[in-house]
This record gives structure tokens, C-alpha cells and sequence, in this order.
């Protein structure tokens, strides 16, 4: 019995390796960020010289979006994430340093500041990302990203708000599609945060 038993432990000593050489490796997972910014944001006119301040607070992001998985949506009301495609940083992350480039191209104030800055501001612009999701419940799909925006005013304590929704077609049903049309539509919603900050900072 003994011999037997020894026996198959040899076995087993020996295949166990093959069996893990010949096991296929899981794929690497892909990262990818949102970069794309808006060639020609709007400007304030060229002859008014930066007054003001404005302090960006970091986005917050809807509890769903707010991981560096990347969200897609197959039926109504149900979120999933891609296995091998994933968001280098999170929505919030790779948001700020797009909004406060944005915002200095603007040319509208002295200075876009950013927390954790300490100090006195003339505007804080607050924002919530509540959608970055690749859509393939329509026949065509597509990238939606939605934000919430609130603009206060620091000295007059008036706040104004906006909601944008931005949805992108995709060129075809693929994670690479969706991250492309990802890009192509923060870069549209930056131009119209812009615009509505540029329309509402009147000191």
C-alpha cells in the first residue's frame, strides 16, 4: 500500500510542472488615460486684464465610476467592468489636471489654484463626475460623460450651477473604441466648463 501511494505522489511530483508550463498566462492588463484636451478653449477678451483667482476643488465621482475599472454598460441599469482594459488613475485623477489646464488657457484670472491651497479665493469650482461609461444597449455605441458643475462666488457668496452630458459615438464595439471616444468627449466637456465658467465669473 505504502509502494502505492508513493507511487502516485512520483506522479504527481512530475506532471504538476508540466501541467503549470502548459497553463495559458492571464493576459496583462491594459491602462489607459484621458488626456484630450480642447485645442481652442474659449478665452476672455484679450484686452481685459486676469483678475481674480480661481481655486479648483478635486472632482468627485459617482460611488459606480469612482475606481480605475473601466465601466460599460451591456442592458439597462446594470454596470460592468472590463477584465484586461482598465483607467490609469481614477475618474476624479486624470479629471483635475485637465480641468486646471483648461482653466489657465481661459486667460480669464490671475492665477487656478488647486487644493489643498489654504489661502483666499475669488471662485471655487466644484464638479461631480456622474457618468464615464462605454453604451452598448443602442445600435450604435457610445461613450456618455456626464458631469455636475457649481461656480461660487466667494466675495457675493453666489453659487450658479450646470449639469453636462456629453455622449460620443464609438467607431466600433471595442474597449480601445470606447477609450478613444472617452477622450474625444472630456475634451468636449472641457470646453463647455470653460464656457460656463468664463460666462458666470463676472467680478
Amino acid at each position: 500500500m505504502r509502494g502505492k501511494l508513493a507511487a502516485v505522489a512520483l506522479l504527481i511530483a512530475f506532471f504538476l510542472p508540466a501541467c503549470t508550463l502548459f497553463t495559458a498566462p492571464l493576459p496583462e492588463v491594459q491602462r489607459s488615460m484621458l488626456t484630450e484636451m480642447s485645442s481652442d478653449p474659449p478665452q476672455s477678451g484679450g484686452s481685459v486684464p486676469a483678475t481674480g483667482t480661481l481655486l479648483i476643488v478635486t472632482p468627485r465621482t459617482q460611488s459606480a465610476y469612482d475606481t480605475m475599472q473601466m465601466a460599460y454598460i451591456l442592458r439597462d441599469h446594470e454596470i460592468a467592468y472590463y477584465r484586461d482594459h482598465e483607467w490609469g488613475a481614477t475618474p476624479s485623477e486624470m479629471m483635475r489636471p485637465l480641468l486646471v489646464t483648461t482653466l489657465e488657457r481661459t486667460h480669464r484670472f490671475a492665477a487656478v489654484l488647486e487644493v489643498p491651497y489654504g489661502g483666499r479665493s475669488t471662485y471655487v469650482l466644484q464638479t461631480q463626475i456622474g457618468e464615464l461609461v462605454q453604451d452598448f444597449t443602442q445600435p450604435t455605441a457610445a461613450v456618455r460623460v456626464a458631469m455636475h458643475l457649481q461656480l461660487t462666488n466667494t466675495v457675493s457668496r453666489r453659487a450658479v450651477s450646470k449639469e453636462i452630458a456629453i455622449t460620443e459615438p464609438m467607431s466600433q464595439r471595442s474597449p480601445q473604441a470606447g477609450i478613444a471616444a472617452a477622450n474625444r468627449a472630456t475634451a468636449k466637456a472641457l470646453q463647455e466648463v470653460a464656457q460656463f465658467v468664463l460666462d458666470n465669473a463676472i467680478d
